[in-house]
């Protein structure tokens, strides 16, 4: 992020994407710096409702760029434009708030990827996001509504690779730091088409609670376990696959 006023900055990007959320309205945008100007024609840009939490989606596919707003009841607007840069240029992508002005809202969480995202992955985030809201949109202030941590993995016969959160993305057959008492949700919505399951294991090879998942070749919207974690946990499996698909459990 980066500080911006009405007369630009010094610091302002070269060559990427910024996504700007407005100074002095409620609105998103999404901008293209090209040699250190402006270069699209067409910039994307969005309302948001105000005092309402809403969750925000940008997509580049090739030269153009779509926003996506979406509340608790489901998508609520959209924007595209074009510019002159492509996704397949390396450059770097830029949250900016404010132009010389507070932002008028908060940001809760951000999530940025090397990747497209899959419309599994895009609707888990979703969901995510809304979790633990009361009615208004606000937090409810409940504990008892407060989503548990997730893990989420993609199935494949080489070994687990984490997909969620951002500290285990990429990493093969991660493992996983729990706390004794916690409640979490692990399983795997994308997979090889092989057939798998996730089951969890205690350190003596027996499955806890019987927590394990039917063998499926496709996940669809996910195969999850949620649990408490307990000190007899040692592991997470695929029962097919033991020998590579299996990663430690840490319960602290």
């Amino acid at each position: 992020m980066y500080p911006v006023d009405d007369g630009g900055n010094q610091n302002s990007p070269t060559n990427g994407w910024n996504i700007e959320f407005g100074g002095t309205d409620n609105t998103v945008a999404h901008q293209f710096w090209n040699g250190g100007d402006i270069g699209a024609e067409g910039q994307p840009s969005v309302s948001c409702p105000a005092g309402e939490w809403v969750f925000v989606v940008t997509v580049v596919e090739g030269s153009d760029a779509t926003i996506y707003t979406f509340d608790e009841e489901g998508q609520i607007a959209s924007g595209s434009g074009g510019g002159d840069r492509t996704q397949s240029e390396l450059a770097q992508l830029i949250l900016m708030a404010g132009d010389g002005r507070d932002t008028p809202g908060l940001m809760d969480e951000v999530w940025a990827y090397s990747r497209a995202l899959s419309d599994s992955e895009v609707d888990r985030l979703y969901n995510q996001s809304f979790q633990g809201l009361d009615g208004d949109g606000g937090d409810s202030g409940d504990g008892g509504n407060e989503s548990p941590t997730t893990f989420d993995l993609r199935g494949q016969i080489g070994g687990w690779e984490g997909i969620a959160p951002s500290s285990i993305e990429g990493d093969t057959n991660p493992t996983l730091t729990l706390q004794e008492g916690e409640t979490y949700k692990l399983g795997w919505t994308e997979g090889d088409g092989f057939g798998h399951n996730i089951a969890i294991r205690d350190a003596d090879g027996n499955v806890v609670d019987d927590l394990a998942t039917e063998r499926t070749t496709d996940p669809s919207d996910g195969q999850w376990l949620t649990f408490t974690a307990s000190s007899e946990m040692a592991e997470y499996v695929c029962e097919p696959h033991q020998s590579t698909m299996v990663g430690d459990i840490e319960v602290n």
